[in-house]
């Protein structure tokens, strides 16, 4: 832009200078026509005859010209040593002639005075139209595009409204403002959909929460109600207290677990990822060793297969063993005898799939309607925790995990983890 800049003034200053130049050139060529040549003089000879007759003639000549011929029409000539002079002229004399501006008539006065001030005025007005037509030039052609786009984007983020995009008019430096304000746009748009994201999930979590917590503490009302009723009566027996008093811790400890569950979601919403270089060939025989474990306690078989050659990537290596623990451990509750993970290289992302042979996920749980902590089953009362922890983590990871059932029969959980991210998130 600075160049810009210098090349347009330059242009007109150029243009103004040979203006300026043509216009005193022409006015001082009007000026000279309008006033005779002040080298032009009159001679005046005078001839007087030897009959006492005189005569008077002028002739105008110019000062300047060297050797000019001045004819002699007056006296007679007489030769004398071989040399012919003229007799009878008895005078003669040069009168400058008159060159002033009172000599001119009105109208050259006003000629004469309009070509005066043009020089003098003329070029001070291309001077200034050259400079106002030089700033309206260069704010049209290198201002007004780039400052509209900004002024545009700046009323859409006032309006809160992210779906637009600049197209840089240049590579000035106008150009690579609207190039970092459009990074800028597509940040905010990334962290606002990510808040946006997070706080969905947040509100199915409350929900999940309200809708789980209502069978505990109906159960709990349920019981202080019923012996409410009957220990006034004695209608209950030893035997029935006690059935009644271990359904209320059991639910008091379903309560506590909820809160757990909770308290742990709560932490991971805080926790910060440090993604590093990681080769997922290198690190998936400790990780199948360790994950085939958590299938072998539920008579389960773990196998993995690499589909890629380069499976190099920036993970934080704790969080990702995290979930595909809870993938696994999730699988192994519901597979039939096998489990299968599978590695493989997406388009700037690094894909892992967890797979069964069991019965699939529920038609809830596809559609995104399913509560976060439902009951696994078993006598430990375990919390299905597993898919909404998959969830946040993958979404700090800036990654997603998606869920679908094998058209074979089965459930599949794919991890989908951008490959190039070495910024704290």
């Amino acid at each position: 832009m600075r160049k810009a800049f210098i090349c347009t003034v330059l242009v007109m200053v150029c243009l103004t200078v040979l203006l300026s130049l043509a216009t005193i050139l022409f006015c001082l060529w009007g000026r000279s026509y309008l006033l005779p040549n002040t080298n032009i003089a009159y001679l005046t000879i005078e001839t007087e005859y030897s009959n006492g007759d005189k005569e008077t003639w002028v002739l105008l000549i110019n000062l300047d010209t060297e050797n000019q011929k001045v004819p002699v029409r007056a006296g007679s000539s007489v030769e004398s040593g071989g040399k012919k002079t003229y007799e009878g002229i008895t005078n003669y004399g040069v009168t400058k002639a008159e060159s002033g501006y009172d000599t001119l008539t009105p109208k050259r006065k006003l000629a004469y005075r309009i070509l005066g001030t043009g020089m003098v005025v003329l070029p001070a007005l291309y001077a200034i139209f050259g400079i106002l037509f030089c700033a309206m030039w260069f704010y049209r052609h290198k201002l007004s595009v780039p400052i509209g786009q900004l002024e545009y984007a700046i009323g859409k983020i006032q309006q809160q409204d992210l779906e637009f995009e600049l197209q840089p008019p240049g590579k000035d430096e106008l150009g690579k403002v609207c190039v970092s304000f459009e990074e800028m746009r597509k940040t905010l748009y990334r962290n606002n959909k990510s808040l946006w994201n997070m706080l969905e999930e947040r509100k199915r979590l409350q929900a999940s929460v309200a809708h789980d917590l209502r069978n505990p503490i109906t159960i709990i009302q349920t019981y202080t109600e019923y012996l409410k009723l009957n220990l006034t009566n004695g209608s209950l027996t030893r035997g029935r207290m006690e059935e009644m008093v271990d359904n209320l811790q059991l639910t008091a400890k379903r309560l506590e677990q909820y809160t757990d569950s909770m308290r742990d979601i709560s932490r991971l919403e805080e926790m910060e990822i440090y993604p590093v270089l990681v080769d997922l060939a290198e690190l998936m025989p400790d990780m199948e060793e360790e994950l085939g474990l958590l299938a072998e306690r539920e008579d389960k078989r773990l196998t993995v297969k690499k589909w890629a050659d380069e499976l190099q990537g920036m993970a934080d290596v704790a969080v990702l063993y995290r979930i595909l623990e809870n993938l696994v451990s999730n699988a192994a509750r519901y597979a039939g005898e096998n489990i299968q993970i599978d590695l493989m290289a997406g388009q700037n992302a690094i894909i892992i799939q967890v797979s069964d042979d069991g019965s699939g996920f529920p038609g809830k749980v596809l559609s995104g309607k399913s509560t976060y902590f439902t009951t696994a089953g078993g006598e430990d009362g375990h919390m299905g925790m597993g898919l909404a922890i998959c969830r946040i983590l993958c979404r700090k990871l800036g990654g997603k995990l998606e869920l679908r059932n094998k058209s074979d029969g089965g459930a599949e959980a794919k991890i989908s983890i951008p490959a190039a991210q070495s910024e704290k998130l």
